[in-house]
């Protein structure tokens, strides 16, 4: 093979590397960020936790045609723990306009916890 050959394919698979990690990190940037932003703004309009965090129990709810009451505390410990998360992005991001609309955000996350840790089974 000529040196020619072998410095057009490493620069052909250079190229190819660029643009698969560009395709996984948009991809990385939408799983890590932009998932948190939407769940951020369900969680604030409905005052519910998304149904992408609750796909599995909901689906057991409904073949079991119930609500079984450790089933629900387990989904309730898993809510909580994903608020938290996403209490702790809220702290840490930097796509906030200010730190008012930061703490103003903060604010309802503790209050929705609240509402979360309160929420009996029957609730539903």
């Amino acid at each position: 093979m000529s040196i020619a050959l072998i410095l057009l394919l490493a620069v052909v698979f250079l190229a190819l590397i660029m643009v698969g990690s560009c395709f996984y990190f948009m991809f990385w940037m939408n799983k890590s960020t932009f998932n948190m932003v939407n769940d951020l703004d369900e969680i604030r309009t409905t005052g519910r936790p998304p149904e992408d965090w609750q796909k599995g129990y909901l689906k057991k709810c409904r073949k079991l045609g119930r609500i079984p009451p450790d089933l629900f505390e387990k989904q309730k410990k898993r809510n909580l723990k994903r608020l938290k998360k996403l209490t702790r992005f809220c702290r840490t991001t930097k796509l906030m306009e200010s730190e008012d609309v930061r703490q103003g955000v903060l604010q309802e996350l503790s209050l929705v916890r609240q509402e979360w840790q309160a929420e009996e089974p029957q609730d539903i």
